[in-house]
């Protein structure tokens, strides 16, 4: 097993599941509520995303938008 596939993800003493790059930087977090984090270690919401998003769809609002 390559050392990237080794080091790739863990589960820590919180039951999170975590998937980091070669330096040790957490890259996408599930955190044991089941929320999600992309680019961040603390996700707060079902799914927190710190970074830009590029995508091909139409993305709406449902209400909750404060930024």
């Amino acid at each position: 097993m390559s050392k990237e596939h080794r080091n790739a993800s863990n589960v820590g003493d919180d039951g999170a599941l975590a998937i980091k790059d070669e330096g040790g930087n957490i890259r996408l977090k599930i955190d044991n509520s089941g929320n999600v984090g992309i680019g961040t270690a603390s996700p707060d919401s079902e799914l927190s995303i710190a970074g830009d998003i590029i995508t091909g769809i139409t993305l709406r609002n449902s209400g909750g938008y404060t930024g």
